[in-house]
């Protein structure tokens, strides 16, 4: 008497420590077996049966491809993200260059010798005046 207790305690823990991909089979084998004639029918015409047992069997493999499309949406949405920042800072440096651009040529124009001229003939009390003698050559033995 001792020992049927014991092995139907042991069968209830079996029942309970069962994975829970084999508890989603066992179930899934449970509804197949109570279908009546008329729900086979229709079924087998929507294409049911037929899905069902192939994704029974092909559990992991679905569940694999559903983790690799997670991935791959994931990872084409941070690219599409990244080229859209990219764009940005390829127009504030476009942006950037025209000004450092902008700069160099006001400096250039303002720093031409006539300007300068101009700007010293317009201050009178300066001291700076333009030499009437040509530069003297140095040269050294």
């Amino acid at each position: 008497m001792n020992k049927e207790k014991l092995k139907q305690k042991l069968k209830a823990q079996a029942r309970i420590s069962r994975s829970p991909m084999k508890q989603l089979l066992a179930a899934a084998s449970e509804e197949d077996k109570l279908m009546s004639g008329n729900n086979v029918l229709q079924g087998l015409f929507f294409g049911d049966v037929v899905w069902r047992r192939l994704l029974q069997s092909n559990v992991k493999v679905v569940l694999l491809i559903v983790v690799f499309t997670v991935i791959y949406v994931g990872v084409r949405y941070q690219c599409q993200h990244d080229m859209v920042e990219i764009n940005e800072l390829e127009a504030q440096l476009k942006d950037a260059k025209y000004n450092a651009m902008t700069t160099s040529s006001n400096l250039t124009e303002r720093t031409r010798e006539s300007h300068i001229l101009n700007a010293l003939r317009q201050n009178r009390d300066t001291l700076l005046h333009i030499s009437e003698q040509p530069p003297y050559i140095i040269e050294m033995n």
